[in-house]
């Protein structure tokens, strides 16, 4: 049997003040991040599962539901906090590449 990481996905929805975001939290450290919903995906799970492999480097196993309220869950492999490494974003947030 393997072990994964579960990672909690939650859609945050806009605010008068910030807009869409997606929020992930790592149930291993008990640590969240939000990042900025990109609308080149239709849904908070896409963004990221993108998030996740693209910045993160971390290997996606499988996807779940986890409840009623819309809350899923990424398993990935890695079981590192979830820091990007060096040089992926500029000094306003974005990604580089």
């Amino acid at each position: 049997m393997k072990h994964l990481h579960l990672i909690k996905v939650e859609y945050l929805g806009a605010t008068e003040t910030k807009g869409a975001r997606v929020k992930i939290t790592s149930t291993r450290h008990n640590k969240s991040k939000v990042i900025p919903f990109d609308y080149r995906f239709d849904n908070a799970l896409g963004v990221a599962k993108d998030y996740l492999e693209l910045d993160l480097k971390y290997t996606i196993e499988a996807t779940c539901e986890l409840s009623q309220d819309g809350l899923q869950g990424v398993l990935v492999k890695e079981f590192t906090e979830l820091t990007p490494d060096k040089g992926i974003f500029d000094e306003n947030g974005n990604r580089l590449y």
